[in-house]
């Protein structure tokens, strides 16, 4: 199996980011599935969530914090996701 950035799993992932279609991130939102994810494509998926959760902000829609919580669950150690989560909790709080 190949993994990593030439994976179909990374160019799936890839095309998400270039079109914005988060809607086709539902497919991801499975931790249970990220375990036979590269380190790369898990970083990948945050930042995907990270910016769905924005865009829900947006809109004023509060599954935004679940797209959030799945981005720190997703890639846990990359510092803009969790700082991206702490603020949209705090944005929440004062809403």
């Amino acid at each position: 199996i190949m993994r990593g950035k030439g994976s179909s799993l990374h160019q799936k992932l890839q095309e998400i980011l270039s079109t914005r279609q988060f809607g086709d991130l539902t497919g991801y939102n499975d931790p249970k599935l990220w375990n036979a994810m590269s380190p790369d494509e898990r970083e990948l998926l945050g930042t995907l969530f990270t910016l769905q959760g924005h865009s829900l902000l947006k809109r004023g829609d509060k599954a935004a914090l679940k797209s959030f919580s799945l981005a720190a669950k997703a890639a846990p150690s990359n510092s803009k996701v969790l700082f991206e989560k702490g603020a949209a909790y705090a944005s929440q709080h004062h809403n």
